[in-house]
C-alpha cells in the first residue's frame, strides 16, 4: 500500500469525527504498508518506527477502521486477532497455529468455487475466508 492509503483512512476516520493526530496517523501508515493480516501488537512495534505511539491507539484505531468497514478481521490464532485491509476479502488467509504464522494467498478459483456454493444456499460473503493450516512434512521424492 502507499501513502495516499494511509491518507484515504485518514479521511474515512476524519468524515466520521474522529481525530487524527500524529500518533493515529503512524498506526494508519504502518496498517496501510502492511502486506499481510496484522495483529495489534506487530502493528504497535510497525508504528513506533514513524514515532511514539501507545498500545490502547493500535487497539482504538483497529476497531475504528473495522467500524468505518475498510479493514477487517482477517483471523485469529487463539492469542492474536489479525486485522487486514477490507480489500483483502479476494484473498485466502492461512493461519498455521503450531508456528504462530499467518500469511494470504492469491486463490481466485477456490473463492469463485466458495462464492458460487454460497450464492446457492443464499449467503454471500461478509469477510474474508481463514483457513487453518498444517504445513506438510518434506517428501525426500519432491527434493532436488
Amino acid at each position: 500500500m502507499t501513502a495516499s492509503s494511509a491518507e484515504r483512512l485518514a479521511g474515512v476516520l476524519k468524515a466520521r469525527g474522529h481525530l487524527v493526530n500524529p500518533e493515529r496517523a503512524a498506526v494508519l501508515r504502518a496498517f496501510a504498508a502492511a502486506d499481510r493480516p496484522v495483529h495489534a501488537e506487530q502493528l504497535w512495534l510497525d508504528a513506533r518506527r514513524h514515532g511514539p505511539v501507545s498500545r490502547a491507539t493500535v487497539s482504538r484505531t483497529l476497531n475504528l477502521l473495522r467500524d468505518a468497514g475498510v479493514a477487517e478481521l482477517s483471523a485469529r490464532d487463539g492469542r492474536r486477532h489479525y486485522f487486514s485491509l477490507k480489500g483483502a476479502a479476494r484473498r485466502i488467509t492461512l493461519v498455521d497455529a503450531s508456528a504462530g504464522a499467518v500469511r494470504q494467498i492469491e486463490a481466485p478459483d477456490a473463492l469463485d468455487a466458495l462464492h458460487a456454493a454460497l450464492t446457492r444456499a443464499g449467503f454471500a460473503l461478509a469477510e474474508g475466508v481463514e483457513v487453518r493450516v498444517t504445513p506438510l512434512p518434506a517428501r525426500p521424492d519432491l527434493q532436488a
